[in-house]
């Protein structure tokens, strides 16, 4: 009764929501100074092996709350050892900052980027790259350049939400994970044969009517590599005729397979690998084998969540926000007493589909090896009441569309009043579209505008008009 009059109460006043108090805004110079006083308390020939990801529009932002930074730790982590498909070793970050933390550290050995061009990877595709050799505030322009003779970068630190966002997709996704472009290339990387295992029936399969992201009847199917489970998924066009799985059980069509009879014919799939360290890998498949890029056709698979703000289906991002647990539990399998096929057909239906029960104990077995990769990677970061997939809410914050508020947070300006007096006088700015922001009523931008550009994003056009003398940099 205590709560429900305290509920009471806060509805009566308003329902406000407390917003977390900003004392002062982290300013492009103090991030600087920040990279630069931890650079410094690293040994010399160890400077140049860290990079950095900034937390401080989110700490600029008296909406975004301690859980929402909470969140992005653990997103950030996530995605890192995520990424981290060579060893079984946890991929650790150092915060720095003095109450809270600003910036994360990552040696970037421990991916073993220190040999490649993987954080130059990164930044050619970075949205929000900007360099203050130039600027005209001198201060800022001493201390950049020094900063980036110290790290010897000339962008040695990068948003975590936008790492964390784009490096869960392509081109970066499958850049750093190495991904294959074929079935048959990440077959050879985890070690099964798909072809010669259905053949000689060492798979275990189900097949359902309905799931979560297909409309059309769906079949999954285990094998075991040389780092543990691999998952694969078949799925299915609408209106077909060999994909009716009751009908057509033991696909898919291959040469060698001795019940051409009866396979079916799929337009793609989803590939689950268990990497090293007991995190998982996604890979979506077409149907002749090739990776696939780009969004999913939605006539196929898609996305209720919209962790991408579509319903379209993502190479990676949309695969870790719905598999928050690792694999998918509570299907039931409909093909294996289906019998509408007989004899020797359905003795191998029976061989491969395998009872509930026992499926259901892989489901689990490979769950609770994920979850206990995750917990230990995620150790001490997210708390018992944190019960969403981090990078999935990281996502959904992130596509939200950008008002002034947060604009004049991004381009680092002091706040949103400051920004629409800027707008009023500035005729560059409103040459650039920013009058929307102070039209009657005032508009937002959806994150794809802000980000959009040929080249240069928005964001780049827009900051060296506030910040004369900064350089977009890709």
């Amino acid at each position: 009764d205590a709560e429900r009059e305290t509920i009471r109460q806060w509805i009566d006043s308003g329902a406000d929501f407390p917003y977390r108090k900003v004392a002062s805004k982290i300013s492009s110079l103090e991030l600087l100074d920040t990279v630069r006083s931890f650079a410094l308390s690293q040994p010399l020939a160890e400077r140049r092996y860290f990079r950095y990801f900034s937390v401080a529009n989110l700490l600029n932002d008296e909406t975004a709350s301690e859980k929402d930074l909470r969140y992005t730790h653990a997103a950030l982590v996530k995605v890192l050892n995520s990424l981290n498909h060579v060893n079984p070793r946890k991929v650790e970050l150092l915060p720095v900052g003095t109450s809270n933390a600003v910036l994360y550290a990552l040696d970037i050995r421990q991916l073993g980027w220190e040999q490649s061009e993987s954080w130059d990877f990164l930044l050619q595709n970075y949205t929000y790259g900007v360099q203050f050799e130039f600027s005209e505030n001198r201060a800022l322009k001493e201390l950049a350049n020094e900063v980036y003779q110290t790290t010897g970068s000339m962008q040695p630190f990068i948003r975590a939400d936008w790492f964390i966002v784009y490096a869960t997709q392509h081109p970066i996704y499958t850049k750093l994970l190495a991904l294959p472009s074929s079935l048959a290339g990440i077959q050879r990387r985890l070690g099964i044969n798909i072809t010669e295992n259905i053949k000689l029936g060492n798979v275990a399969r189900a097949g359902f009517t309905r799931s979560g992201v297909s409309q059309q009847n769906r079949l999954i199917e285990r094998h075991e590599g040389s780092s543990g489970y691999v998952w694969l998924s078949y799925d299915f066009k609408p209106r077909r005729n060999r994909a009716d799985l009751a009908r057509f059980p033991l696909g898919p069509r291959f040469e060698a397979n001795p019940f051409l009879h009866s396979a079916f014919e799929h337009d793609g799939g989803e590939l689950i690998f268990r990497l090293p360290n007991g995190l998982q890998g996604y890979m979506l498949i077409l149907g002749d084998g090739k990776r696939l890029d780009g969004p999913a056709p939605n006539d196929i698979v898609f996305d209720t969540s919209r962790v991408t703000g579509t319903n379209s289906i993502v190479n990676g991002i949309s695969c870790f926000n719905c598999h928050r647990e690792g694999m998918i539990s509570g299907f039931l399998d409909d093909i294996r007493d289906a019998k509408v096929v007989g004899g020797p057909t359905q003795d191998f239906v029976e061989k491969i589909y395998l009872p509930h029960s026992e499926m259901a104990a892989l489901v689990e077995s490979d769950q609770n090896q994920y979850l206990a990769a995750e917990a230990k990677i995620m150790a001490r970061i997210l708390r018992k009441e944190d019960l969403a997939e981090p990078i999935g809410k990281v996502a959904h914050q992130y596509y939200k569309a950008v008002d002034i508020h947060k604009a004049a947070i991004e381009l680092d300006l002091k706040d949103a009043e400051t920004f629409a007096s800027r707008i009023s006088v500035n005729r560059e700015l409103r040459a650039l579209g920013l009058a929307r922001y102070i039209q009657d009523p005032p508009s937002k931008l959806q994150r794809a505008v802000w980000e959009s550009g040929d080249g240069l994003s928005y964001w780049q056009e827009i900051f060296p008009v506030v910040h004369p003398g900064a350089m977009p940099a890709r």
